[in-house]
């Protein structure tokens, strides 16, 4: 389980997991139900609501690190408890044209049935056009890899979107 520690609007969250995040439920009779979320991505998924958002975008502190994971495993909790589909789009290796395209179509229409998206961007060090999808959605979310990503890299990351923007962040303890 995590440690969640309050700071301002924010919070920081450090998990222990390995993909795929779930767990393996079983009825009575012993027959596999469908898997849900390992605890920790539930317990992030409610953190995340501690401030109103439609669209959250997911960004790996330092460049080389893919949020795509994670951002499929807090969709499929946010789906049950949205009641319908969170979509998670992956702006992960996006050219100009890509990320100028998906930006107006985040602004223009900001969530689908009401329910929104997760963003995978890419690391902001790696590719900075992900800060245009960045300040397209509602909130961003800071994903900090234990052993990888760096403190420079991170301040970067929140410099270049704005400190405002972030909604907190999450320290990934990798397998």
């Amino acid at each position: 389980m995590g440690a969640d520690s309050q700071t301002g609007g924010a919070f920081l969250s450090t998990y222990s997991y390995k993909p795929p995040l779930r767990a393996i439920i079983r009825s009575e009779q012993g027959e596999r139900l469908p898997a849900v979320p390992a605890r920790e991505i539930q317990d992030l998924w409610f953190a995340t609501l501690r401030r109103p958002w439609r669209n959250l975008a997911l960004v790996p502190a330092h460049p080389g690190g893919s949020v795509l994971p994670l951002a499929r495993s807090l969709a499929q909790i946010g789906s049950v408890h949205r009641g319908g589909p969170l979509r998670v789009l992956s702006a992960e290796g996006m050219g100009l044209d890509e990320i100028a395209h998906l930006s107006m179509q985040l602004v223009d229409h900001p969530g689908v049935d009401d329910h929104g998206y997760l963003v995978a961007l890419e690391s902001i060090v790696t590719n900075p056009l992900g800060t245009a999808v960045a300040l397209a959605t509602d909130a961003v979310l800071l994903v900090v890899e234990h052993g990888k990503s760096d403190l420079d890299s991170a301040r970067k990351t929140i410099e270049q979107i704005g400190h405002e923007r972030f909604i907190g962040s999450v320290i990934i303890k990798g397998a």
